[in-house]
């Protein structure tokens, strides 16, 4: 069949010859070897891209039709029923033709300057000759514009990016970036919290409430004292400066938790540095502080446990919190491979320990502080009361450390050993061959290689810690689940503490149901222990609590009939504590077993 080509387009424009190539292109092409490309080198790519769209109707966005019109010609100001500008506002207030409504176009093209310049038709004369019924459609959209107005300006004010503030933040699913916008306003604009406490108050408030009831350091007297040589100015201007250091990044705190989860570790990571460098600081404070003071070491039945550096202490406890809450939002966010389990919660061990050991230390001096008190002329019972509350904080810490520290530590022992055993496989192809646990060490530790205190681990004190090596299943096992039960029953003593001794007032609720959510974790952890340690039993021939007849060598090598299952991410009891399912293998085995 003879192939037909189209006759030639017939184009006419002053100054413009036309002349077909179609046969010389055709012809020159079949010059051309496989993959030869020419270009001339002054048609760039952005001029081709452009001739492939040039009046084509679905690449050109300004090719028009015949009859086409660029301008829109609906009429904003022809007259509508009831039920259709109800209609449109519903359409506006759901937000599906903000952008695309000629409503809005006629009131914002040209942009107005005042408010009786927003009308749909801007001619004064034609203003006038509009339906009655338009002006309540005008004053709705009018309106609207204002509010997006007002909630792009605060969102952009405030810092967004798409564990009071915590129960904000416990919320599923997460607020939008208006609302934590919005949250971050209320709490901190220009300085001043909740519009009514400025830093001073809130700083002090908390110094007095962790590490100083009733200081010398912040008795707000001080302040109206000016004779230089007086202690009580000296006392009060080291304040000052100490105030002034740490005011931005304790607002930045309350700043962070307004954040969406994977926001709040990064940030968090950061701001362990900060407090870091801070800690050192302000214990220069401290000692300044210690001589205008004539403070003494405390000395008790141990020995010397040294001075009591309150400014320096309190930073320390703040830093301890964060490096424990970015370690729990790493499980949280799903950031840790199974075979990472054991290491990580070993380190909230190591951290929740020396979290608990520190308020130890707080608690000692804060004793100290309110014998003395009690002691000396002039007692007060307010005194002792602001004293009796600060050691009521620290006793709630301390036990919240312990339960963190024992849940912990019992969740490295189970998953120490399912890593034994050859349960607990990393996600993705074995082996690893840009990977070793060396490098996922110090991948997963950077954030806390720079921090002074506490100390990070070596690798090979991390790596003796997490693996137990010369510890065997079965003492694993037990130790795992005699940690688990401590833990178990230290949520139960804090689930009953009522909101003022948990510190939880107008949050109680939530804080309850958190730390029930950690029991519940706890109960699941503690099951799959025993389940766990009676197929180890069986299949290394251990009755009755006797020996059996496997060597510790010869553990991985045994087949407990068990595979492992993980809940998925927010599906499991608590989000921070990962408790592994443990699913029988054969429907034999599982008799056996039970």
């Amino acid at each position: 069949m003879r192939h037909y080509s189209p006759p030639p387009p017939h184009v006419t424009y002053p100054g413009v010859v036309v002349r077909e190539i179609t046969e010389k292109f055709a012809s020159a092409v079949k010059k051309l070897e496989p993959g030869e490309l020419v270009k001339d080198e002054h048609f760039t790519l952005f001029e081709a891209v452009s001739a492939l769209e040039i009046m084509d109707p679905k690449m050109d966005s300004g090719f028009l039709a015949e009859g086409e019109s660029l301008d829109e010609e609906y009429d904003v100001s022809r007259d509508l029923l009831p039920e259709e500008i109800l209609g449109i506002i519903d359409q506006l207030l759901c937000l599906e033709t903000l952008l695309t409504s000629v409503y809005v176009e006629a009131l914002l093209n040209p942009t107005p300057t005042n408010i009786t310049e927003a009308d749909f038709a801007r001619d004064p004369d034609l203003r006038d000759g509009q339906p009655k019924l338009l002006f309540i459609l005008r004053a709705y959209c009018v309106g609207l514009l204002k509010a997006c107005h007002l909630v792009n300006e605060l969102v952009k004010a405030e810092h967004y990016y798409e564990t009071f503030v915590i129960t904000f933040q416990a919320r599923k699913p997460q607020p939008l970036v208006f609302i934590r916008s919005l949250l971050q306003t209320l709490l901190i604009k220009d300085r001043v919290v909740l519009g009514t406490y400025d830093a001073r108050q809130i700083i002090d408030r908390d110094l007095a409430l962790t590490v100083l009831p009733w200081g010398k350091q912040i008795d707000p007297s001080y302040v109206n004292v000016e004779v230089p040589s007086d202690p009580r100015h000296q006392i009060a201007a080291q304040m000052a400066n100490f105030r002034a250091r740490v005011t931005e990044p304790y607002l930045d705190l309350f700043r962070i938790f307004c954040q969406n989860r994977c926001r709040v570790r990064r940030t968090l990571c950061h701001s362990i540095h900060e407090w870091d460098m801070l800690q050192a600081e302000v214990e220069e404070i401290d000692q300044l502080l210690q001589v205008t003071l004539d403070e003494k070491p405390l000395t008790t039945d141990r020995g010397d446990i040294g001075y009591r550096l309150p400014l320096s202490s309190w930073a320390y406890l703040y830093k301890l919190r964060q490096m424990e809450w970015i370690v729990q939002l790493g499980f949280e966010l799903t950031i840790y491979q199974p075979d990472e389990l054991a290491g990580m919660y070993w380190y909230v061990n190591y951290l929740a320990k020396t979290r608990a050991q520190h308020g130890d230390r707080i608690k000692a001096f804060t004793s100290r502080a309110l014998s003395q008190g009690r002691q000396a002329s002039g007692y007060m019972a307010a005194r002792d009361r602001e004293c009796m509350h600060s050691l009521s904080y620290i006793r709630a810490t301390m036990l919240d450390a312990a339960c963190t520290w024992e849940f912990a530590d019992g969740l490295c022992c189970l998953y120490t050993t399912l890593q034994r055993l050859g349960l607990v496989r990393p996600f993705g192809p074995e082996p690893r061959p840009y990977s070793d646990d060396e490098r996922r060490y110090h991948i997963r530790m950077r954030p806390f290689a720079a921090i002074a205190l506490p100390q990070l681990p070596t690798f090979d004190e991390f790596t003796r810690a997490a693996s137990q090596p010369e510890t065997g299943i079965p003492d694993l096992l037990k130790y795992a689940g005699s940690a688990i039960a401590g833990a178990r029953k230290g949520y139960e003593a804090l689930a009953k503490l009522p909101d003022q001794q948990a510190f939880c007032i107008r949050s109680g609720d939530r804080w309850r149901a958190d730390v029930h959510a950690c029991q519940k974790a706890a109960v699941a952890a503690g099951a799959a222990v025993t389940q766990l340690a009676k197929a180890f039993d069986v299949a290394a021939g251990i009755v009755d609590g006797g020996k059996g007849g496997r060597a510790a060598e010869g553990e991985a090598s045994l087949d407990v009939g068990l595979r492992v299952e993980f809940p998925e991410p927010g599906k499991g009891y608590h989000d921070w504590w990962i408790v592994p399912r443990l699913i029988p293998t054969t429907s034999e085995k599982k008799k056996h077993v039970e």
